[in-house]
């Protein structure tokens, strides 16, 4: 079976990571993509009538301006996908309400 890293690549896969982040303007940020691969097969008489796979890939980023908090999500890797969520998020972080609770949590 196919993974998304398989895929896509897991150049590809860190990539739109590292893009998010650097595109990201703000206090914080974080990049996260989440791949997964989706199989079906149905039968019919004992046989196989249908075989379909798919392998996908979402990026989500979440960024911090002061206690404003936004996050997108976007299945476009690329660079235009990455740059629409830029856009998106801070469109949604200037209209979000601040936000007096936790920020993001680094890993130890």
């Amino acid at each position: 079976m196919t993974t998304p890293s398989a895929c896509f690549g897991e150049r590809a896969l860190r990539g739109a990571v590292e893009q998010a982040l650097r595109a990201a303007d703000g206090d914080e940020a974080e990049a996260l993509v989440l791949g997964r691969t989706l199989a079906l097969t149905r039968f019919a008489n004992n046989a196989i009538h249908q075989n379909v796979a798919e392998a996908s890939a979402d990026l989500r980023v979440r960024v911090v301006v002061g206690k404003r908090v936004a996050a997108v999500w976007t299945n476009r890797l690329d660079g235009d996908g990455v740059e629409g969520a830029k856009v998106i998020n801070s469109v949604l972080r200037s209209a979000a309400l601040p936000n007096h609770g936790r920020r993001i949590v680094r890993p130890p």
